[in-house]
């Protein structure tokens, strides 16, 4: 039993993971515990993949392990734990950056998440202004119990993005041609794994999946196709997928909670704007149709049986359109978008304004209905907004140009 996924769990919740190892086809092998509470509705995949819905359970790190076939309880093959927290109780407020550099006259949020381990949250930005320019920076938040700290911080040269790897022990961040991990906690970082020359620039966003492999997007300085790559967390190896396959204009990535799938999106394409879906179960990159939609980043639900593209168009799955929502802006660097974990809310904020829409309502005109009123954030996070959401589904989280906001969820 190599992982779980997602590998935190709400208290008094009983929901749906997915293991990742080998030998689940074995005599059982599906048998799967929570320290000595077994899991129930096991469904086989694979040899190395097993889905299995967990047990409520209180708060405390649970071993997830099969029995052995010699019966000695001493003998646990397994790596894997399943980390359950009570769910966080945040107000809503704002939260402040350091005070930048005197030449800087913009900061942009590249990316947010939040470790629900340890109620932290990460965030990673970049900055412009007149030379000498400060380099990017990953922020480092933890809640007291009653408030934000002020952060740490760490510089990371040429950052493009940053993801909590689905153990929640790293940070992956993109940094000019390479891949940076950096501890989520002390933030240090490790030895970074350049890519393999490529035509593009920089690696620019990644999604993880479950099967230990990363989905990498390319950029420019400018316009035009660039490579996609199969990155593999287990040895550092950098696989280009063959041209012209996937090759995309401002490719965007987004995954799921549980790792199964990762959505890749492209906007501003002459030749066609398709989206990609990684399926972690077959470890292949499948096109998708020509959605158009590159940015806000996709959003996915927990388990990917919904999917957010552009901010606006619900999709199930398999890339049926279940309907839309409206864009909170005229221009889609204004606004951040984000899917509750259970797929039943959509959300959409700009400015002060919160808007959150029901999925689980059926559409009028192809519109998915409002959750009025609209709520009003306790502070404008400014441009460029991102925004991801707590596990529980209790709490999101925006970050822009002047500020992040926390507020609980609709």
């Amino acid at each position: 039993m190599n992982s779980v996924n997602p590998y935190v769990a709400t208290s008094g919740t009983s929901l749906e993971v997915i293991l990742r190892g080998s030998g689940f086809n074995n005599p059982g092998g599906t048998a799967v515990s929570f320290d000595a509470t077994p899991g129930t509705s096991p469904a086989l995949v694979s040899d190395t993949e097993l889905r299995v819905t967990h047990p409520s359970l209180v708060a405390h790190s649970y071993r997830v392990s099969v029995p052995n076939q010699l019966g000695n309880a001493n003998i646990v093959r397994s790596t894997a734990n399943l980390v359950v927290v009570d769910a966080p109780v945040y107000t809503a407020t704002t939260i402040a950056y350091p005070l930048a550099a005197p030449n800087v006259t913009l900061r942009v949020p590249l990316n947010i998440a939040y470790d629900a381990e340890r109620n932290a949250l990460l965030v990673g930005v970049t900055y412009f202004g007149t030379a000498p320019v400060p380099s990017p920076e990953i922020f480092r938040y933890t809640f007291s119990g009653s408030a934000w700290s002020a952060p740490a911080n760490v510089p990371v040269p040429a950052l493009r993005d940053l993801v909590l790897t689905l153990d929640g022990k790293k940070l992956l961040a993109t940094s000019g041609r390479a891949i940076v991990p950096l501890d989520s906690v002390t933030l240090a970082a490790g030895t970074s794994t350049s890519a393999p020359p490529f035509i593009s620039d920089f690696l620019s966003q990644l999604a993880l999946a479950n099967d230990r492999n990363a989905v990498v997007t390319t950029g420019l300085n400018g316009s035009g196709l660039t490579e996609t790559f199969k990155y593999s967390l287990l040895d550092g190896v950098f696989t280009q997928y063959p041209y012209p396959f996937a090759l995309l204009s401002n490719g965007t990535a987004g995954g799921s909670a549980d790792g199964s799938r990762v959505v890749l999106a492209q906007g501003g394409s002459s030749s066609g704007n398709f989206a990609y879906l990684y399926n972690a179960s077959t470890g292949t990159l499948t096109q998708g149709p020509d959605v158009a939609f590159g940015s806000p980043r996709p959003a996915l639900d927990r388990n990917a049986t919904r999917m957010l593209l552009g901010g606006v168009r619900i999709f199930d799955p398999n890339f049926q359109v279940l309907g839309s929502i409206p864009p909170a802006a005229s221009f889609p660097t204004a606004f951040a978008a984000a899917l509750s974990p259970n797929g039943s809310r959509a959300y959409s904020s700009s400015g002060t304004v919160l808007h959150t829409y029901d999925l689980t309502a059926a559409p009028s005109a192809g519109l998915f209905p409002e959750v009025t009123p609209a709520v009003t954030l306790p502070g404008d996070p400014g441009f460029n907004p991102v925004m991801t959401i707590s596990p529980d589904g209790g709490t999101l989280f925006i970050a822009g140009d002047a500020g992040i906001v926390a507020v609980p969820a609709p």
